[in-house]
């Protein structure tokens, strides 16, 4: 453990609710971390969706790439990415999804 110099006159403390059990959960308390999203969708029209690709690896995106919305692990709603010039993607839609739904990688 580092400990902060005297000159900052600070005391850092990690407080819990008693008996509430905060203390065996992770000191952020995710629960799941894998709620981030890698795409959003910024506008569909028939069945083709656009997508803002800010958070994909884009040497790794293939064709065919299956985005799932985030949070919705019940549904069948599904984005195919078909290709994309910069972070600006296309995907078919498969399902019920809307614009503006987050989306990441299945």
């Amino acid at each position: 453990m580092k400990e902060l110099p005297e000159e900052f006159s600070q005391t850092p403390r990690y407080e819990v609710k008693v008996g509430s059990e905060y203390n065996k959960q992770p000191i952020y308390f995710i629960s799941n971390p894998n709620s981030s999203a890698n795409t959003v969708i910024t506008n569909i029209k028939n069945n083709k969706a656009t997508l803002w690709l800010g958070g994909v690896d884009l040497g790794k995106l293939e064709p065919d790439t299956v985005f799932k919305v985030v949070d919705d692990d019940n549904s069948a709603a599904k984005i195919v990415y078909k290709s994309r010039q910069g972070l600006v993607g296309t995907g078919i839609v498969q399902g019920k999804v809307k614009p503006n739904a987050l989306l990441r990688i299945q």
